[in-house]
């Protein structure tokens, strides 16, 4: 909530319509307020919206443009095993979150260069 609360910008994959209502949810659940309004950049969207690749999932993404994948665990049960406070399993899912944070990043560079204009060379012309 507070680094929500502190930022101007959040990036995130399928952000928009799934983790920020989410965490709204969980504010309001636990008698908290909505952090200050912030604006969000979808890596999800803006490469349906900009681009065609014939996947849009962040791993697929990762490795179509050549920077990496998603950390490999597995699956729901490493879920059930953090909320049971296995250690292991904890220190396995800091492991896939910081993996999901450092491919995000990776994939939004290479994105958002791809929608900066090119800048025209000279021909001499007027």
């Amino acid at each position: 909530w507070k680094l929500l609360d502190e930022a101007d910008i959040s990036i995130g994959h399928n952000s928009s319509d799934y983790d920020n209502k989410r965490l709204n949810t969980r504010f309001i659940v636990h008698g908290m307020r909505l952090p200050r309004q912030y604006k969000t950049i979808d890596t999800l969207k803006l490469a349906r919206s900009m681009f065609a690749f014939s996947s849009n999932k962040l791993d697929a993404l990762g490795k179509f443009l050549g920077v990496g994948e998603k950390v490999e665990h597995e699956g729901f049960s490493m879920w059930i095993d953090c909320l049971k406070g296995d250690k292991k399993a904890l220190l396995k899912m800091v492991e896939y979150n910081r993996g999901d944070v450092l491919l995000l990043e990776s994939v939004y560079n290479v994105l958002k260069d791809g929608l900066k204009p090119t800048k025209q060379p000279k021909t001499g012309w007027k």
